[in-house]
């Protein structure tokens, strides 16, 4: 009788369905999303033009019709227009091509010596000025007076974030605990930061620090707009870059696009247009290649 009812109970639970083992499925928001590659309609077709100035670190200048440039170690800043393909040097100073900022009609630059200075230049008389008052080294810091909305600066330790608006802190987090963020950027609206993390990729969290999305590996993000990401996927052999693409994600569909495949080459560092359908971007030996929609 004890073996037959035992007989029974091992059916019962054999029969009986299996729970599913949830202890090692990791938060979504802290799992890269999938994404595809297919092509994007609005950058379907796109026209791949060479400057024939040699650069690194173009960004646009809000004009849209200037961008800004350096050498491979930043030393010096260099304004090039883009509609007559002249180029005008700002200044040679060592350091100023280190993630320049603008400020209404100046760009603003570090100058590196025996010590860190900084100065401004006007982009109408093109006269340079010392900063007297860039309170703990931060030039994001400074040009946030002229902003309203926040202004992510990474502090010193590079694990936090202060947020700046009107020239002053309002907040400091500690974003979902990462530790060695490279840059953080406020989105449009302000309501969500850009991160890069060291070795780690690109995330996005929200004012509190709470992770959002995870992006994934990727290169120097920054916003186009609201919904929209660009960076760079970088491949190297740990002595030089091999490869390098530059790519949209949509943060709604996840969908990631590849807008740099008519250009047969490596390409790192690329900026938007603030109309978001122009890409400036630079090769690693110092070609700066224009991607336009079509």
């Amino acid at each position: 009788m004890r073996y037959i009812l035992a007989l029974l109970i091992f059916g019962i639970i054999s029969c009986s369905p299996k729970q599913k083992d949830n202890s090692n499925i990791a938060n979504p928001a802290e799992t890269p999303e999938t994404t595809t590659t297919d092509p994007s309609s609005d950058w379907e077709n796109v026209k791949v033009s060479e400057l024939k100035e040699i650069g690194y670190y173009p960004a646009f200048l809000p004009s849209g019709n200037e961008i800004i440039f350096s050498t491979s170690n930043y030393q010096g800043l260099y304004l090039y227009n883009l509609k007559d393909q002249s180029k005008t040097e700002l200044t040679t100073a060592r350091g100023a091509g280190y993630n320049p900022q603008i400020k209404d009609e100046s760009i603003l630059y570090e100058v590196k010596s025996k010590t860190t200075s900084y100065e401004s230049i006007d982009l109408n008389s093109k006269k340079s000025n010392v900063l007297a008052d860039v309170e703990g080294g931060s030039l994001k810091a400074y040009a946030s007076k002229a902003s309203s909305g926040p202004v992510a600066v990474v502090a010193s330790d590079l694990n936090s974030i202060d947020l700046y608006k009107n020239g002053k802190v309002i907040k400091s987090i500690s974003p979902a605990g990462y530790k060695n963020i490279v840059n953080a950027t406020v989105s449009p609206n302000g309501e969500n930061i850009l991160l890069e993390v060291s070795g780690k990729g690109g995330f996005i969290v929200d004012l509190d620090g709470k992770l959002t999305h995870n992006l994934g590996d990727l290169d120097k993000p920054s916003w186009i707009n609201d919904n929209e990401i660009l960076y760079a996927k970088i491949k190297d052999d740990g002595m030089k870059t091999t490869g390098g693409e530059i790519f949209i994600k949509n943060i709604s569909t996840q969908k990631e696009y590849r807008i740099s495949s008519e250009f047969k080459g490596i390409l790192e560092n690329p900026k938007s247009n603030s109309e978001g359908d122009q890409v400036i971007a630079n090769t690693p030996d110092g070609k700066i290649i224009l991607i336009s929609k079509n």
